[in-house]
């Protein structure tokens, strides 16, 4: 399977000119043409999902976060762009754009919390925002239970007016796009991480923030996406990276 093929259905899925403009989504390091049989699927790349693609012969990594973030001046040994373009690994990225796509990261965070949601289109926070509408509302500390339940993570919150119904998502480092959620009738808005005074802001206007981890929020992607990518190309072996190095207390 030539990796040019897997890109063709990457723009279909999650086109690319979507991303933000901040962002550096795409195909990062590697050769177009190569031909590949095994990639490997995951949220990151560093040395680690490096060297479990070199040790399970992936010829592609397909990863949600950048391997090139920032502008870099240099490439050497050590790198893992580099190491992985001397190994004949290439990579491609899906980084905002997948968040945004339909049945990318933010829909597939709406659908393990199984209630019914809708994406809010650009320009509306760029297109990034979901809204989740509960059956009825329900005391923040239940919906903050919920969330542990459904995530696997630690939840912080405020408690806002007391009660959820109506809940702005944005998974990952979102809490900018809250405002929009407030404006749009929202009683609460989730995110993967927010800061300090974020939450004290969101206090004072009686809007519930709750935060579940940023790599709780968008890991459960690379699963939804592993299943895309074999559903299309039957011939390829698609591995998933089986953890984070990440190392949480109980």
């Amino acid at each position: 399977m030539k990796i040019s093929e897997i890109l063709q259905f990457f723009e279909a899925l999650a086109p690319f000119d979507t991303q933000a403009q901040w962002d550096n989504s795409g195909f990062l390091t590697g050769d177009k043409n190569s031909d590949v049989s095994r990639i490997l699927v995951c949220l990151d790349v560093t040395r680690r999902e490096l060297e479990y693609a070199k040790k399970n012969n992936c010829g592609l990594i397909v990863s949600h976060h950048p391997v090139i973030f920032k502008a870099k001046k240099s490439f050497t040994a050590g790198d893992v762009p580099f190491d992985a373009a001397v190994n004949g690994i290439s990579i491609i990225s899906l980084h905002t754009n997948l968040d945004k796509a339909s049945g990318g990261v933010n829909d597939t965070l709406c659908e393990i919390l199984g209630f019914p949601f809708e994406k809010i289109p650009a320009p509306v926070s760029d297109g990034f925002l979901n809204i989740v509408e509960l059956p009825e509302k329900m005391p923040v500390k239940e919906f903050a239970g919920l969330l542990k339940k459904k995530l696997h993570g630690n939840i912080s919150y405020n408690e806002g007016s007391g009660e959820v119904k109506r809940i702005g998502v944005c998974s990952g480092s979102g809490a900018e796009f809250m405002w929009d959620a407030f404006d749009l009738s929202c009683d609460a808005f989730l995110t993967g991480e927010a800061h300090y005074h974020e939450f004290l802001d969101a206090e004072a206007t009686g809007l519930a923030l709750f935060t579940a981890g940023h790599f709780e929020t968008e890991e459960p992607v690379v699963k939804v996406l592993s299943q895309k990518i074999r559903n299309t190309f039957t011939d390829l072996e698609v591995i998933e990276f089986p953890s984070v190095s990440i190392i949480k207390t109980e």
